[in-house]
């Protein structure tokens, strides 16, 4: 089978719903990767702990976020698309100010609730990138390998955006404010989504979405 070539790709990625869709991926993981790039920071600075301590809080973020990808997988078969993003944009714009609020409040309330932030972010947060595959793959399932190719991409832009925009608050701010920064991101990003007109999608999109399960195996071929 013939490789794709850039200027395929380039072509496919100007689709209205394909550009649309990889915009959302972008403005998405801005938010996350402003925390992520500096998370060991950020939880010493609210825990005070660092070492061993520190790599539990860490693993117990990748066990979360391992249980968030697979109920996005679930989800994203069982729910409307649509309407399963907007509830995971509104959890993480409340999870991630958390992680701020949580180091200005201190003690074991503190921890509490960067934990609390810490686990919304994990289970909500990587269930994204999930049923933002699937709804890729339900545009057109042929050209399933070219769409999740340039939303990998996306995510790049997302990570490098998000990575930046953290240095820079920590830079004018504090480390402590990357959760409000981040929260911030993910209200524009559910912007996006709203202004796009996702939330309304047509009834025969909707009758052809394609399982999590085409979503593998088309990011397989």
């Amino acid at each position: 089978v013939r490789a794709a070539g850039y200027g395929e790709r380039l072509a496919v990625a100007r689709w209205p719903e394909v550009l649309q869709m990889l915009t959302l991926t972008a403005l998405t993981l801005v938010g996350p990767f402003t925390i992520n790039t500096f998370l060991g920071v950020l939880a010493e600075s609210a825990l005070g702990i660092g070492g061993d301590k520190l790599a539990l809080v860490l693993a117990f973020f990748g066990v979360v976020s391992f249980a968030g990808s697979q109920f996005g997988g679930y989800g994203a078969d069982r729910w409307p698309r649509e309407r399963f993003l907007t509830v995971i944009f509104v959890v993480l714009v409340v999870a991630f100010p958390l992680m701020s609020i949580g180091p200005y409040v201190g003690g074991g309330a503190g921890a509490a609730l960067l934990f609390a932030g810490l686990a919304l972010w994990g289970l909500f947060g990587w269930a994204f990138p999930i049923v933002q595959q699937a709804r890729l793959v339900s545009l057109d399932p042929a050209m399933a390998p070219i769409t999740l190719s340039l939303n990998i991409s996306a995510i790049y832009v997302g990570v490098a955006i998000g990575s930046s925009l953290g240095a820079a608050a920590i830079a004018h701010w504090s480390v402590d404010s990357l959760g409000l920064v981040a929260g911030a991101s993910e209200i524009v990003a559910l912007a996006w989504l709203v202004l796009s007109g996702a939330l309304k999608p047509a009834p025969e999109a909707a009758e052809g979405q394609a399982s999590t399960d085409a979503v593998y195996l088309a990011a397989g071929e």
